[in-house]
């Protein structure tokens, strides 16, 4: 195993989590990603990434324990892939299976007799959506539905889509699914009708056998789902609901369904030039394309990922080559056609090389990925760095224009220093009025007055790789005491899961890197006194109240319901925990307890732990 490249592939596929996580959008293309977490499985079978569920942020009334997992899913890529997964589940040649699109959006589940809607969060626990059911349209009557629960996804058909980027030129998203992440990420209300829920049940055929598998691909192609709503392949599973079961999952997946990944639109093309942007970490490529036209669309640009992707494609400038495009993202380069480099004979293949920043004109440097500027001073990556902080702690109303006047005008040069503005530092801005002074100087109060999650304040350092998301699942570890987090050293950060070697150095050197600016912005902000989330009773649990708390019994037994574990007020051999008024109390349950060795807690230990 190459540790070298394992450490590479960790890099890159955390980031693409990370920004994923955080912003909804893709960091490379899809396809991309897939090959990249493929190899690292070659590598290292057993590696955390492997098994790590992608958590899409969202405005939320909070968390909420799923009843049973809400679990990701495993792919294939090919037909033979297909076959053989079926031919292994299938107890015989008669086996049942149903097939559906892949629709590309929101995994989401609404819990029909609490009427309350949730996001597949890390599988075990979601966020609650409740507050965003008004706007959402269901494909079928969920007052018919039967069961406890429903699975489907958040979508926005491409029609819809266009209906959306019409309402507000100002505010276009790129393809359905960055709208969907947009849209849910926000605060306030959101277009009326144009978030679809779609129920995977309402949009599954059932079929027998491994011989009508590929038909029924072909035939969901001509069904036309796809050309409705966002897709990037087909779900097949199991039948039988009874054998599924029993076919048991691992920590990503269950193991009675497989994912299987359509194949990509393609077109052949030239790279004509290629546009260098520094954003507050590296300096990003772009492949300017003769133009060409997929599906429809016309396509002028095409992501180049980075320097190791360049490499090993031996791609130059004038080049002849093949692109790929992955659902709506940016297409990326696959190939290089060396027979046709050079079709135009006063054309003349060029280097892709860059020598100095394209925002502050100072050197860069090489590294094996990316091309990083080594000026700390340069205006781009700081004007990147105070917007990505800026939005870690909820702020909305200062646009990226704003941000490059205040740099420009040497008014800031961290998220610390926007947060000092006032309304006079602002007018003086060209362009500025009385009222969006005003209206500035109010987003920095309403920033400054609020409880911040301590994930947040963390996520506003821009240490590399560290957002939001990795930030709150180390805390969860570590009693959300984000002091805990950051006094640990090496040894102790790679003790926790989502850390590796390589990361945990990452942590200690930006924390030490950044202490002084998190010092000041403690001084400023208010980090939100969390309890122990990860101390929730789950869904495997039985709790078994006895003698009097401050509530009555059977509010604890629906408290306790409502959060995913078993309440009841009789004990028996499948209680995990007595909660009762006094531990050292001597009644028949207590007793009881303690001879079968059961977990016994207070009232006010059960309190504190909700």
């Amino acid at each position: 195993m190459s540790i070298e490249r394992v450490n590479a592939l960790e890099v890159i596929i955390s980031e693409a989590n990370k920004f994923y996580s955080e912003t909804g959008k893709d960091f490379i293309p899809d396809s991309e990603y897939e090959k990249l977490i493929q190899e690292l499985k070659s590598l290292n079978p057993s590696h955390k990434l492997l098994n790590e569920m992608i958590e899409v942020k969202v405005n939320s009334l909070g968390k909420i324990t799923h009843s049973s997992p809400m679990l990701s899913l495993d792919k294939v890529y090919s037909n033979t892939e297909l076959l053989e997964w079926m031919n292994k589940i299938a107890r015989n040649k008669n086996e049942k299976f149903i097939i559906g699109p892949k629709v590309d959006g929101i995994a989401a589940r609404y819990y029909i007799k609490d009427k309350i809607l949730a996001t597949r969060g890390d599988g075990s626990n979601g966020e609650d959506i409740t507050n965003k059911l008004k706007f959402i349209n269901f494909n079928c009557d969920i007052t018919k539905e039967s069961g406890d629960y429903i699975d489907g996804e958040l979508v926005i058909s491409y029609e819809k889509f266009k209906i959306l980027n019409s309402l507000d030129p100002s505010k276009t998203y790129k393809n359905p699914r960055n709208a969907v992440s947009g849209l849910m990420s926000q605060d306030d209300d959101i277009p009326m009708n144009i978030i679809d829920f779609i129920a995977y049940s309402h949009v599954s055929r059932e079929f027998e056998n491994t011989k009508e598998a590929l038909d029924m691909v072909q035939d969901l192609i001509v069904y036309g789902f796809s050309m409705l709503y966002p897709t990037d392949g087909y779900v097949i599973k199991v039948k039988d609901e009874t054998y599924a079961n029993t076919l048991g999952k691992t920590t990503h997946h269950w193991k009675h369904s497989i994912a299987y990944k359509h194949a990509n639109q393609k077109a052949i093309t030239r790279l004509i030039d290629v546009e260098f942007n520094q954003s507050k970490s590296y300096i990003g490529i772009t492949g300017i394309l003769k133009p060409v036209e997929i599906n429809g669309v016309t396509i002028k640009r095409a992501t180049l990922h980075n320097l190791g992707i360049i490499k090993n494609l031996d791609l130059k400038i004038n080049d002849m080559i093949e692109i790929e495009r992955a659902g709506d993202v940016i297409p990326k380069v696959i190939r290089v056609l060396k027979d046709e480099r050079i079709s135009e004979s006063n054309l003349e293949r060029k280097e892709i090389r860059l020598e100095t920043c394209p925002a502050c004109n100072s050197k860069v440097e090489v590294g094996e990925l990316f091309y990083k500027c080594v000026n700390s001073n340069c205006s781009s990556m700081i004007v990147d760095k105070i917007e990505s902080a800026f939005r870690d702690l909820g702020g909305k109303n200062i646009s990226t224009k704003t941000i490059e006047k205040l740099v420009k005008e040497k008014l800031v040069k961290n998220i610390y220093d926007l947060l000092k503005l006032t309304k006079s530092d602002f007018i003086n801005l060209d362009g500025f009025s009385d009222k969006s002074s005003t209206n500035s100087e109010k987003e920095i109060i309403k920033i400054i007055n609020r409880e911040h999650h301590p994930a947040n304040i963390l996520a506003s350092l821009n240490i590399e790789g560290f957002g939001v998301s990795l930030f709150t699942k180390l805390l969860e570890q570590t009693d959300n005491d984000y002091k805990k987090l950051l006094s640990m050293d090496v040894t102790e950060l790679v003790n926790l899961n989502g850390l590796s070697d390589l990361r945990a150095k990452q942590l200690v050197s930006g924390v030490k890197e950044q202490l002084n600016l998190l010092n000041n912005l403690l001084l400023i902000l208010k980090p939100e006194k969390l309890k122990l989330m990860n101390k929730q009773p789950t869904s495997s649990e039985v709790y078994t109240f006895t003698g009097k708390g401050n509530k009555t019994r059977k509010e604890y037994i629906e408290l306790c319901n409502k959060l995913g574990s078993m309440g009841t007020d009789s004990y028996s051999s499948s209680t995990t925990t007595l909660v009762c008024e006094d531990i050292n109390g001597s009644s028949s349950k207590l007793k009881k307890a303690r001879k079968d060795g059961i977990k016994i807690i207070s009232y006010s230990d059960f309190e504190n732990m909700i």
